[in-house]
């Protein structure tokens, strides 16, 4: 499956080996740990330790299953002071109610089934993180499926996304989503309109 190959190539060197892809490294980074839950299909079994990487991919589960619950305070309080949110077609928020409320024009409900977490511990900050003793920020990329209800009633299943985080100092300083919502819905009303 092409997502798959291109998402190992990018985010996870053992996978991408495994899909036959040639994985090129940034030299400014250095790979997390193994940071996949044992508990997700398709993931490689592991021993979890307490790094960076995995602290900053617990906080993004955790930010992630908060929004599902449309618990915004527990959300709200893992984002650092000028979180930013950038969605397909561009769409920017800078607080989780303007999200919410967008999402209301659009969806009853939108859910995501996890695939995996992969995690990158960056050195782009290494002399100036040396200097103010800061935490080194942490990438985190989730991908898997979306699923759920469309305003019309009509079910949405199995749509890809990918979700980017960074993360310092313990908390969430932005947020890039992609999926293919856009293209699977007209896809659809393409169909409905051809019959």
């Amino acid at each position: 499956m092409l997502f798959r190959s291109e998402c190992a190539r990018l985010y996870h060197p053992a996978i991408a080996q495994q899909a036959g892809v040639n994985h090129h490294r940034a030299p400014d980074a250095r790979p997390a740990t193994q940071t996949t839950g044992d508990h997700m299909p398709g993931n490689i079994p592991h021993t979890h330790t307490s790094t960076p990487a995995h602290a900053a991919r617990e906080l993004v589960r955790n930010y992630l299953e908060a929004m599902e619950r449309r618990d915004l305070a527990a959300a709200s309080a893992m984002l650092a002071p000028g979180f930013r949110m950038l969605f397909p077609g561009g769409r920017e928020f800078d607080s989780l109610s303007a999200l919410v409320h967008a999402a209301k024009g659009r969806y009853r409900s939108a859910n995501k089934r996890y695939e995996r977490f992969d995690a990158l511990l960056t050195d782009l900050n290494r002399e100036d993180d040396a200097v103010t003793g800061n935490s080194p920020e942490c990438v985190v990329y989730c991908y898997g499926m979306l699923y759920g209800e469309l305003l019309s009633g009509e079910i949405y299943d199995n749509i890809r996304f990918i979700d980017r985080f960074s993360v310092r100092d313990g908390k969430l300083i932005d947020q890039m989503v992609w999926n293919d919502m856009a293209e699977v819905l007209g896809d659809r009303k393409s169909t409905r309109l051809n019959s």
